[in-house]
């Protein structure tokens, strides 16, 4: 008997993509204000570290997507002393206002200048920071079950080698 999922079961099934075709976005930054905190995770090789023209230092995260060609993955930016590591090192997390809002932006292809070269406009949204996480989970989600670059290649290896056969093989009880 197979079972059907109820409203809240498939929003927690949603995909990253998902999540971000739902945003309202626009051209202009998003004002917010920061409350209680919620704790996010995220890829160590997720986060650039950069000083901002405050003199400050922060940490843009990126959110891996199944991206439309010309964007790059849309990202958020917080200080630098918001966002620690994990014992492991592979992994890092923050707290972030629980009630607040984060604003992500996203840049896309604008055509191409009269150098030659593209050039890219950068697009934001606001996203309730309880959404924030939901997104950052099922990103996280979504990596996890993709099957990694080394499994494929080790399956191709396999694939192109057969197993050793011939003058080896049939020598195998000599002696060197």
């Amino acid at each position: 008997m197979a079972e059907t999922k109820t409203g809240m079961q498939q929003e927690e099934t949603k995909s990253a993509q998902d999540m971000l075709g739902g945003l309202n976005w626009g051209d202009s930054k998003p004002q917010h204000e920061d409350k209680s905190e919620i704790a996010i995770h995220f890829a160590t090789g997720h986060m650039k570290e950069f000083t901002g023209q405050d003199g400050k230092e922060y940490a843009r995260i990126s959110i891996p997507t199944e991206q439309e060609q010309g964007k790059s993955w849309p990202s958020f930016v917080l200080p630098r002393d918001m966002v620690k590591e994990n014992e492991g090192g592979k992994s890092m997390w923050a707290k972030i206002p629980a009630e607040g809002k984060t604003t992500l932006s996203v840049s896309e292809a604008a055509g191409v200048g009269e150098d030659g070269k593209k050039l890219f406009k950068t697009k934001y949204a606001s996203i309730e920071n309880k959404d924030l996480k939901k997104l950052m989970e099922a990103s996280r989600e979504q990596s996890q079950n993709r099957d990694s670059f080394k499994d494929k290649l080790e399956e191709k290896k396999a694939e192109v080698q057969p197993p050793a056969q011939g003058m080896g093989a049939q020598h195998k009880d000599q002696v060197l």
